[in-house]
């Protein structure tokens, strides 16, 4: 492998036109809402309150509700981006799951990766919204990941798997799906691999930094206000449906009931 491999970064723009529409995501690069499956799995919006915080909702949606779905990006997962081919092509069964639309790729071989998942310990925060963001991507354009998976819900035989890889020298690859603009993307598929990975070892010598794969939509479907009350459904604290009517009035003339 070349040694400026480590820094190595490909972007790509693809056009699904055969999609499936199993994975979609829907909003403007400030609010973004993940369906799977036509599930609400996550929602995100700004507070728009003189901070910079977001909301972060998750429906509760398990993994095995939308496990076969997912099967085809874990085989893809371990693809090996080759620098000479086409990245589009390369994860094209991963494409097919998506709505049919322009997407841009960005294929990070080494990406810093900062925790900061505290407050996302266990299943409670799935009927509540939080407001921190458990992974930020130190990167030269930085982004915040923000998962569907809380690590209560994590599988510690699979966290070891990977990093057994990782120790081999493979480089599982974490799927992550945003808006076009936004700062924002969900980890679609990925928790278990951001834990194999050592990126958080005090010895810098042994940090191993995630390999990464954003998908950027460039022209979703907007999100109307009853679109979001869909996704805040599960959440069991209905003020938040309130904070979202309220975003939806600051930042829109009109909106859909």
């Amino acid at each position: 492998m070349d040694t400026d491999f480590h820094a190595f970064r490909k972007t790509e723009t693809c056009i699904v036109t055969d999609g499936e529409s199993i994975i979609d995501i829907r909003g403007t690069d400030r609010e973004m809402g993940l369906l799977i499956a036509n599930v609400p799995t996550a929602l995100t919006w700004p507070d728009d309150d003189g901070t910079i915080s977001n909301y972060l909702a998750l429906s509760g949606v398990t993994r095995t509700d939308v496990s076969k779905n997912l099967r085809v990006i874990r085989e893809v997962a371990n693809f090996g981006v080759q620098r000479s081919l086409s990245l589009c092509e390369q994860v094209r069964p991963l494409l097919k799951l998506f709505s049919p639309g322009s997407y841009v790729l960005e294929f990070i071989y080494e990406c810093r990766v900062m925790s900061h998942d505290d407050d996302w310990e266990t299943e409670e925060c799935l009927q509540k919204v939080g407001w921190s963001y458990p992974y930020s991507m130190c990167t030269d354009d930085e982004y915040d990941l923000l998962p569907t998976q809380t690590k209560d819900r994590l599988d510690e035989k699979r966290i070891i798997h990977f990093r057994k890889e990782v120790e081999r020298g493979r480089r599982p690859v974490v799927f992550a799906l945003g808006i076009s603009g936004s700062p924002y993307a969900f980890i679609v598929d990925g928790h278990h691999k951001l834990h194999g990975y050592d990126y958080r070892a005090s010895n810098d010598d042994r940090i191993i930094l995630p390999s990464i794969l954003l998908i950027f939509r460039v022209d979703p479907q907007p999100l109307t206000l009853t679109d979001g009350y869909r996704f805040l459904s599960q959440v069991k604290d209905s003020t938040y449906g309130e904070h979202y009517q309220d975003y939806k009035k600051r930042v829109a003339t009109k909106y859909v009931r």
